[in-house]
């Protein structure tokens, strides 16, 4: 995935999954949000969009918004299926002991 090691993955897998995934998915979409509400701010006040535009621009901030919290749920995904392969490989080879 990102170059991470399986015993490092999965010790800070376990802790990330432990508080679970709405935490998870705030903490990664909060630094977007920011960011959207900051550009939308500063477009409003610098070009004075009005009607047609402001529609516009909250839309597509609503439409990127949805794309970070369902790329974050995705990564929840991803990274709890290695976290269940790595758990399942550590449960075979303690039973092959």
């Amino acid at each position: 995935m990102n170059g991470q090691s399986d015993d490092n993955f999965f010790l800070k897998w376990n802790v990330t999954r432990e508080k679970g995934i709405f935490p998870y998915i705030v903490r990664s979409t909060v630094p977007s949000i920011v960011i959207i509400i900051f550009y939308v701010v500063i477009s409003l006040t610098r070009y004075k969009a009005k009607g047609q535009s402001l529609e516009s621009m909250v839309l597509l901030s609503i439409f990127i918004l949805v794309a970070y919290i369902l790329s974050s749920a995705l990564r929840w995904a991803a990274s709890e299926k290695r976290y269940m392969n790595i758990e399942k490989i550590r449960s075979e080879t303690k039973r092959k002991k």
